[in-house]
């Protein structure tokens, strides 16, 4: 599909140049002067229909490069490049019992600097049986474009577990891969095998975040605290 076309015609217009084509077909040539595009004819044209043109001769004479502009070869948009950074919430709730004070939660605190990211994270399972109270630096991560890969560490039982995170608008969309290493008890995980997570700007949130950032959440190789 094609959503636009860039013409060059070496210093003229492409109306100009089609309209020396057209004064140059006289007599004889009429037939021709008719299976000359005209611009209108050029911006409805898909791929196949101008290379036909272009075989034939049509267009290759008027001495213009006509390029195509596909509508799926956009790159990635400032938003999906990632900005992980921020508080991000899921209401998790048991499916056969969705009652709303029994409803858990799942919660990201996250910090980026460059490619790298470094958070907490916060588990209350459906009814608030089982919590799991992630450390300042419990999730440590990179993301290329818009999907961070993360390790993120049960504080229960001292397992590491591999997610991935990928940015959907103002969407996060929560992903585990698998265990890396096992706990030191027998003490299950409770992290969510996959949610959607929202941005949490509530005052409670806020606070919890500027916790890790003073923390400060950072890889052990870093100096520096991660940017916001």
């Amino acid at each position: 599909m094609l959503v636009g076309l860039s013409v060059s015609c070496y210093g003229k217009s492409l109306e100009d140049e089609l309209a020396d084509g057209q004064r140059r077909v006289s007599g004889s040539d009429r037939q021709v002067k008719h299976q000359i595009p005209t611009e209108m004819e050029l911006a409805t044209m898909d791929i196949q229909q101008l290379r036909a043109s272009l075989a034939r001769g049509l267009i290759g004479g008027l001495g213009c490069m006509i390029v195509a502009v596909p509508a799926c070869a956009s790159g990635p948009s400032k938003e999906a490049s990632g900005k992980f950074a921020g508080a991000w919430q899921a209401t998790w709730c048991d499916q056969a019992n969705p009652t709303p004070d029994k409803c858990g939660r799942f919660d990201l605190y996250l910090t980026q600097e460059g490619d790298r990211i470094c958070g907490g994270h916060y588990v209350a399972t459906p009814g608030l049986s089982r919590i799991d109270e992630g450390e300042y630096d419990s999730v440590k991560g990179t993301y290329d474009g818009g999907t961070a890969t993360v390790v993120i560490t049960n504080s229960r039982n001292g397992s590491t577990h591999l997610a991935t995170a990928r940015l959907e608008g103002n969407r996060l969309r929560w992903k585990m891969i698998g265990m890396l290493s096992g706990g030191t008890t027998d003490e299950p995980a409770i992290i969510p095998l996959a949610q959607t997570l929202v941005r949490d700007e509530s005052s409670e949130a806020l606070e919890m975040l500027g916790r890790v950032r003073e923390a400060p959440c950072r890889w052990p190789d870093e100096t520096k605290r991660p940017a916001d």
